[in-house]
């Protein structure tokens, strides 16, 4: 008697520990969701963050840009001003309509050009268009017009100008 309520003991025993087993097998099943939803979580916050740090350097390159025009346009001496490295995402354009709305010249005073394969000049030098995602100087040179008060700009997308007027 002694020997059948010790194997049945074993058998409720083995019985109990699948149990548990199975029950430690799920929980692991569980907690490994748990996990990764914790991971894709974290992952979106660093995907964010880096998109916002990309779009703040775009904001801070027009910015920049714009900076440089109205700084050569206040003292056009034929000097030539550089920029650092701007970032331009693919679509951004910049006409001499807009430039002639920040620094009180006339467009016609503005002619943009190139020597890079992704921007496109279009309207005799007065519009540029980014076709794609770029990192790049610009190079700003300004010189007076005669007894007009008038003056001629240069804006060049990554093609260094010459000094002088």
């Amino acid at each position: 008697m002694n020997f059948k309520k010790t194997f049945s003991n074993k058998k409720n025993s083995v019985f109990q520990k699948k149990i548990f087993d199975n029950k430690a097998q799920s929980g692991t099943v569980f907690r490994l969701m748990v996990d990764a939803i914790i991971g894709l979580v974290i992952l979106m916050i660093i995907l964010s963050v880096l998109g916002y740090f990309e779009s703040l350097r775009v904001d801070t390159s027009r910015a920049e840009f714009l900076s440089i025009i109205k700084s050569a346009t206040e003292s056009p001496d034929g000097s030539v001003i550089s920029s650092g490295i701007l970032v331009f995402v693919k679509g951004t354009s910049f006409t001499a309509t807009q430039l002639q709305s920040i620094t009180n010249y006339s467009s016609d005073c503005f002619v943009f050009e190139s020597n890079l394969g992704f921007t496109e000049i279009l309207g005799s030098g007065k519009i540029i268009e980014i076709k794609q995602n770029t990192e790049t100087k610009i190079h700003v040179k300004c010189v007076p017009v005669s007894d007009e008060k008038k003056i001629d700009c240069i804006i060049s997308f990554g093609k260094k100008l010459e000094e002088g007027i």
